[in-house]
């Protein structure tokens, strides 16, 4: 460590004062979801997370136990977002499977309080998820060998864990009120659309006809299904992830070649609407964005994209507007484009 310590303190590595015991993995056949006699909770990563799954093994096989007071350690994270690799996991007894190992403290140095905060700081974190094997972070014992960070005196350590004991509890609770402002933020969106599209935003007192969408479509078809690849051309197409509700990435392309792009039609215009025809997520069957900003006709669309040239009874803006409607949402998930709903 190369910044200076403060009077007291001393540098010390992982394994100065701290162990490891790995886990246990019972077969999986042996495996029930209620709690009987003679078994006992096989405690694993996700226990310790939002989404629990109580599973119990035979007391007979041989296992590794935890107490409720003993810290465990997640040895493995899916990926680099993945917040489970280093997770400090306490306050359940049982088994603990192999993701998980127990904290074994060689010295009366620390409390465990101390401990339990000290791994969740940057000179844990950062040195165990530099390490990758396969698709998955992790450490092994030899691993932390690599790890060190500052430790205060014994009294020094007490004031700190009872400062923290104060501020993280805080923290938490705006975090918890910071989690709740996307929904807040999209409720709110959907009430002013809704608004401007039922004349209150504007304060218009005309009643609203409703149409069918068919009548406003002067022309809609799907596009290529000619098979892209990575391959840098001169011709890009779309995906069907490029088209989000009210929004084109025209960078979310693939590419074909001349000779896959000789059929104008295939090309996309300003002023163009384009639709999600197919998606794995429901959420964004639908999604409706207007073409704009681009230079040449050189996009193409796939056939999983609907490209639909309107009328002149409605402006393809205030269609993109329309169809981010709640109302305009449940009529895609239950009827055919052609047949949705649309307020003009």
């Amino acid at each position: 460590m190369s910044e200076a310590l403060p009077k007291g303190w001393i540098s010390v590595k992982f394994t100065d004062i701290l162990g490891i015991n790995g886990g246990s993995q019972p077969p999986k056949n042996d495996f029930i979801y209620e709690d009987r006699k003679g078994y006992v909770r096989l405690l694993q990563i996700r226990d310790f997370g939002e989404k629990p799954f109580p599973t119990y093994v035979p007391l007979s096989r041989k296992l590794r136990l935890v107490k409720k007071d003993e810290l465990l350690l997640a040895r493995y994270g899916g990926t680099s977002s993945d917040d489970s690799l280093g997770r400090v996991c306490t306050g359940m007894e049982g088994a603990y499977n192999v993701a998980l190992v127990k904290l074994i403290f060689f010295k009366d140095l620390t409390p465990t309080s101390f401990i339990k905060h000290l791994l969740g700081a940057h000179f844990f974190l950062d040195v165990i998820s530099k390490n990758s094997r396969s698709c998955q972070t992790g450490f092994n014992k030899g691993d932390l060998d690599d790890v060190s960070f500052p430790l205060p005196p014994l009294n020094e350590q007490k004031r700190i864990v009872a400062k923290l004991d104060k501020i993280i509890p805080r923290i938490d609770a705006v975090k918890e009120r910071l989690n709740k402002v996307p929904a807040i933020i999209k409720r709110f969106r959907q009430s002013v659309l809704t608004a401007a599209c039922s004349g209150r935003l504007t304060e218009s007192i005309e009643e609203y006809p409703v149409v069918q969408f068919c009548d406003l479509i002067k022309c809609i078809r799907g596009g290529t299904t000619a098979v892209p690849t990575n391959d840098l051309t001169n011709f890009p197409v779309l995906r069907s992830s490029s088209v989000r509700q009210g929004y084109v990435d025209y960078k979310d392309v693939k590419y074909l070649t001349q000779y896959q792009s000789t059929n104008t039609d295939n090309f996309i215009a300003n002023g163009d609407l384009l639709f999600t025809r197919l998606n794995g997520t429901a959420e964004y069957v639908g999604n409706c964005a207007l073409v704009s900003g681009i230079q040449s006709n050189k996009y193409q669309y796939p056939d999983r994209l609907y490209c639909t040239r309107l009328t002149n009874k409605i402006l393809s803006a205030y269609c993109v507007v329309a169809f981010s409607l709640p109302e305009i949402r449940i009529e895609i998930s239950n009827v055919r484009l052609s047949n949705c709903i649309c307020v003009s």
